[in-house]
C-alpha cells in the first residue's frame, strides 16, 4: 500500500509538471510596426466570463527597440530598479473583450524577464475602452470575435 501510495504521488507530480510547462499554445497575431514588438495569445486561454466577454491571455515579446521604449515608460511611471528593468524580456497581459460593444479592458499584467521570473505586476482600474482601428488590439479582436 505505502510503495502504491508513493508511486501514484511521483506520477501526480510528474504528469502535474508536465501539464504546467505545456499548459500555454502561444499563436503568433500581430507585430508592431514602430516598435517591432511580437505579439501572440494563449489559444488555451480564451473562455467567455458571465457577461459574455471574451477572456484571453496575450504575451507581448519585445524587440530591441520595444524593450527600450517600455522601459522608459516604467520608468516615466515611478519604476526605479534599473538592474531589474534590464532584463525585461516580455509583459503577459490579461485581456477581456466585449465583442458585441468592440470593447477591451486590461485586467492584469506580468512583466517577465528571460528567465520567467517576474519584474512586475499589476491590476489597472477596471475600464472598458473602444478597440481603436488600426491598433494590435483589433487584430486580436478580429481573430476572438468572428
Amino acid at each position: 500500500m505505502k510503495k502504491s501510495l508513493i508511486l501514484f504521488s511521483i506520477i501526480y507530480i510528474l504528469c502535474f509538471n508536465i501539464t504546467m510547462t505545456d499548459a500555454a499554445e502561444w499563436v503568433y497575431y500581430a507585430s508592431s510596426k514602430s516598435l517591432e514588438d511580437k505579439y501572440y495569445y494563449d489559444n488555451t486561454s480564451i473562455i467567455t466570463d458571465s457577461e459574455g466577454a471574451k477572456r484571453v491571455w496575450i504575451k507581448q515579446v519585445f524587440s530591441s527597440k520595444g524593450r527600450f521604449h517600455f522601459m522608459e515608460t516604467m520608468k516615466h511611471n515611478g519604476y526605479n530598479d534599473e538592474k531589474r528593468l534590464e532584463k525585461i524580456s516580455y509583459v503577459l497581459n490579461y485581456f477581456a473583450i466585449k465583442c458585441n460593444e468592440k470593447q477591451y479592458n486590461l485586467i492584469s499584467y506580468y512583466v517577465r524577464d528571460s528567465q520567467d521570473n517576474n519584474i512586475d505586476s499589476g491590476k489597472p482600474e477596471p475600464a472598458w475602452n473602444p478597440i481603436k482601428s488600426g491598433n494590435i488590439i483589433e487584430i486580436l479582436y478580429k481573430k476572438l470575435c468572428r
